[in-house]
């Protein structure tokens, strides 16, 4: 029985994940709208911001790359968490 839960409780964690990941692709991107790119910027933690600094500063084309690929995964998480505040409020995540 506790098996069964187990696995119902997965899929349904599962189909949850793949219904944000739906919403944040459909609602946020990528591709990244320059408006949202602002925002993200604007609430980047200070630390991050530094991070990405310390990886471009040798200005090579793969510190580039490096700056590039760290912008790229702040801005995906921070879509993720915009994702996920406006769609629990639909009644999403909720456990059944």
């Amino acid at each position: 029985m506790a098996q069964a839960r187990h696995a119902t409780r997965e899929g349904y964690e599962q189909e949850l994940d793949d219904a944000l990941d739906a919403y944040q692709r459909e609602n946020y991107g990528p591709p990244w709208a320059p408006e949202f790119i602002q925002e993200a910027l604007r609430d980047l933690p200070y630390a991050v911001a530094r991070q990405i600094a310390a990886a471009g500063e040798t200005q090579t084309s793969g510190s580039l790359a490096s700056m590039g690929a760290a912008l790229d995964s702040w801005i995906g998480g921070y879509a993720r968490l915009c994702a996920t505040r406006q769609f629990h409020p639909l009644g999403y995540g909720i456990s059944p």
